[in-house]
């Protein structure tokens, strides 16, 4: 397992947000495994064709349903109008409305352990 390395995220934005569905690739993670996360997001972006009702704005990556061994969902995704007919491979959540601190990070999807660690620290 390799160090974590500290990356300068800037602060987040506070965003009272509207409820959303999010659909995409999804698939449940641990700190060892989270190295994966990174290859969700060109096969997302390959199958982006196949999503109906597709809201077009920007993609989110989203942590969700974190256990107490610190294991989490993770999905690739877009906002959907929504979650009917989707490819069976797709997963949607439901995000309510409330209010969200979102993490901006142009850099290259290849960091996001380090990112997130960077988040919690």
């Amino acid at each position: 397992m390799s160090t974590p390395q500290f990356i300068d995220v800037a602060p987040p934005r506070i965003s009272n947000t509207a409820a959303m569905i999010l659909a995409g690739l999804g698939e449940r993670f641990t700190q060892a495994t989270s190295t994966g996360i990174p290859e969700l997001w060109p096969r997302f972006s390959g199958a982006y064709g196949r999503m109906p009702n597709i809201v077009h704005g920007p993609a989110y990556g989203v942590c969700s349903n974190v256990g107490p061994d610190c294991s989490f969902d993770y999905l690739a995704g877009t906002e959907v109008t929504s979650g009917d007919g989707l490819p069976p491979e797709f997963t949607q959540i439901h995000l309510p409305p409330q209010r969200y601190a979102v993490f901006a990070y142009p850099g290259h999807i290849s960091a996001i352990k380090d990112v997130i660690g960077s988040i919690h620290t």
